[in-house]
C-alpha cells in the first residue's frame, strides 16, 4: 500500500472583479463586491483597506461593507482583500 501526503499552501486569488460603490450619504459608501472566480483555496474572510489602511474592525463577510467616516470631496483608495487558508 502506498500513502503519500500533500502540502498545499494558499495561493493569491484568480479572476477578482472590481468592487462597486453605492453612496450612502455625503461622508459614507457601501462597497460590494462578488467571490473571485478561482479563490486557489478556502475564502476565510475579507477586509476592506481605505487609502492603504484597514478599516473593519472584524473581517467583512459575504459581500458588503459600509465605509463611514469621510470627507466630502477628497478621493479614497478603497480595496477589498480575500483572505484564504492554508489547506494542510
Amino acid at each position: 500500500m502506498l500513502y503519500g501526503m500533500l502540502r498545499l499552501r494558499r495561493a493569491v486569488p484568480e479572476g477578482i472583479q472590481s468592487p462597486v460603490f453605492n453612496i450612502i450619504n455625503d461622508t459614507a459608501v457601501r462597497v460590494f463586491w462578488l467571490t473571485p472566480l478561482k479563490p486557489n483555496g478556502p475564502i476565510v474572510a475579507y477586509y476592506i483597506l481605505v487609502n492603504d489602511v484597514r478599516v473593519d474592525p472584524h473581517a467583512a463577510w459575504p459581500s458588503s461593507y459600509d465605509v463611514a467616516g469621510l470627507r466630502p470631496y477628497t478621493v479614497y483608495n478603497i480595496q477589498v482583500c480575500t483572505l484564504t487558508a492554508i489547506i494542510y
